[in-house]
């Protein structure tokens, strides 16, 4: 069943590491601003449904990172700081 081929598919994923699928907590330290994202694909990502893009400068910053660990995303209008809060 697709619910059995998702269990399974979970259970190969890194615990405790970002990943396709998780939901992840990040401070945004300049703005001292906690937000929730679920990292998705690309067709799928709506930043105003929580919805992050796995190809999105931040979501690549933030695959394979762990709670506590810091990135910085570089942009046109500078850089930016986030910390991962909690993976889930």
């Amino acid at each position: 069943s697709r619910r059995q081929r998702q269990m399974c598919i979970r259970d190969r994923v890194e615990q405790g590491v970002v990943n396709f699928g998780s939901e992840v907590s990040i401070l945004d330290i300049d703005m001292d601003e906690v937000n929730t994202f679920k990292i998705v694909g690309s067709t799928e990502s709506n930043i105003l449904e929580g919805k992050l893009s796995n190809e999105s400068p931040l979501g690549m910053a933030i695959l394979k990172k762990r709670v506590g660990e810091t990135v910085t995303v570089e942009a046109p209008d500078g850089n930016f700081d986030f910390r991962i809060l909690d993976i889930r």
